[in-house]
């Protein structure tokens, strides 16, 4: 059974105001993220610097920082890396493409369908810039995520596996 959604959130550009509530999901989103992977940065680490780096990421890469609001509260984050290049390395040849850097829905709004209207926003910007190719990038086993990625047309292009050797 979907859910259906309560009430429409605007997703809107990032402002500074937004700071504090950003960081706030962000560490949200670490907090859920550091259980799957320790090499992770402790949760209080995220802050200002990390929004900072992503700053950086939109500069190099015509990103947008987007916020999803409802009721004027923000519920939602995600950064949207539109003009990210492959070089060609190894095997590849040089190609370019869109790249969701972050994406979080506080843990009370999920499942609700927010996620997937912030993923059809920058699908949108993705478009509007050219590109043929979305990415986003997932723990394996954050799987509530992996089935929206799934169901919103995203396919598994390139596996990592790791052994833990403790």
């Amino acid at each position: 059974q979907t859910p259906v959604m309560i009430a429409s959130p605007v997703i809107r550009m990032f402002e500074d105001s937004d700071e504090a509530a950003v960081i706030a999901l962000l560490r949200e989103l670490q907090a859920a993220e550091v259980p799957m992977n320790p090499h992770l940065r402790p949760v209080d680490e995220i802050g200002r610097p990390y929004l900072d780096e992503t700053r950086g990421w939109c500069s190099k890469n015509a990103g947008v920082m987007l916020v999803a609001t409802l009721n004027d509260v923000i519920i939602g984050y995600a950064c949207v890396l539109t003009d990210c290049t492959e070089e060609g390395k190894d095997s590849e040849r040089p190609y370019h493409y869109a790249y969701v850097a972050d994406m979080v829905v506080t843990e009370k709004e999920r499942g609700q369908g927010y996620g997937k209207l912030m993923l059809q926003h920058c699908e949108q910007l993705a478009r509007a810039k050219g590109q043929t190719i979305f990415r986003i990038g997932v723990m394996s086993e954050n799987r509530n995520a992996l089935r929206l990625y799934h169901a919103f047309g995203f396919r598994d292009r390139h596996m990592t596996l790791e052994k833990r050797l403790t």
